[in-house]
């Protein structure tokens, strides 16, 4: 699992955009050593969000997700043994009932969020942000875990939806670079 988050951390160095205190940061946490995963019980651990983008709409697709009681993109902990990306293929199964197999998958950003009001174990995460080309499908999302769901152009995300300080920077930065990112 190491080897899979120092892969991760070393193509986010070859992004300009990425904060490079960020990465210097994962980095650091990757060596520590394990364990990395919530399920190892460990407060501070890795997560893989993902975004569904339709390139010909400029358009997202979000959830208001019950725990966080914030519109994010979806996403969730990292499992023993996976890497981030397949993280990321996981839980687009599980979260949005879509299994991934020739849509393009780009790793784009990091960022490391406080837990500020822990509802469990956790105390920090650090995120991993992919965006994945997608159809603007209805997506069949998991109720149990977010109260609603929908797509929405990136910028009405940033500046009206969501209220998470780290989100809302790297959503603002997509608007910009996403339009080129699947050409």
């Amino acid at each position: 699992m190491k080897e899979h988050l120092r892969r991760a951390i070393g193509d986010l160095r070859e992004r300009a955009y990425v904060q490079k205190d960020t990465l210097n940061e994962f980095s650091k946490r990757v060596e520590i050593g394990e364990p990395y995963t919530k399920a190892e019980h460990v407060p501070t651990h890795f997560c893989s969000f993902f975004i569904p983008y339709h390139v010909e709409s400029h358009s997202i697709f979000v959830v208001h997700h019950r725990k966080a009681n914030d519109w994010i993109p979806p996403g969730g902990h990292i499992d023993l043994g996976e890497s981030p990306l397949q993280t990321v293929v996981r839980e687009c199964k599980e979260e949005l009932s879509v299994t991934l197999e020739k849509e393009p998958i780009r790793l784009i950003n990091a960022s490391i969020t406080d837990i500020t009001q822990p509802q469990g174990l956790c105390t920090k995460h650090y995120d991993f942000w992919y965006v994945v080309a997608a159809e603007k499908l209805d997506f069949l999302y998991d109720k149990r875990e977010f109260y609603d769901a929908g797509w929405y152009e990136v910028d009405v995300v940033w500046q009206n939806k969501t209220k998470r300080a780290n989100i809302k920077s790297t959503l603002q930065q997509l608007s910009i670079i996403l339009p080129n990112e699947f050409k």
